[in-house]
């Protein structure tokens, strides 16, 4: 192998090292990305689903409040039914 043809190789595995490199920056700039995009898709999930919790606490909270008071049940009309 000549000396330039050695230089050569070794030019492009140094261009190949550098390459590399920035291809695993690039790389972790898009995992960071994807994490941070992760994370705030789960933290809407959790508002989401705590949203939805209060929501059936407070439907059964007035379940049992028509169930314990007859009365305030029987008083209040129907859906649908005007009187």
């Amino acid at each position: 192998m000549s000396r330039d043809s050695k230089l050569h190789a070794e030019r492009e595995r140094i261009a190949g090292f550098g390459k590399s490199v920035a291809d695993a920056a690039v790389n972790d700039s898009q995992r960071d990305h994807t994490t941070t995009r992760r994370r705030k898709l789960l933290r809407s999930a959790g508002q989401a689903e705590r949203e939805i919790d209060a929501y059936i606490r407070r439907a059964h909270s007035a379940a049992y409040a028509s169930i314990n008071e007859p009365g305030q049940a029987a008083r209040a009309p129907a859906a649908g039914r005007e009187d």
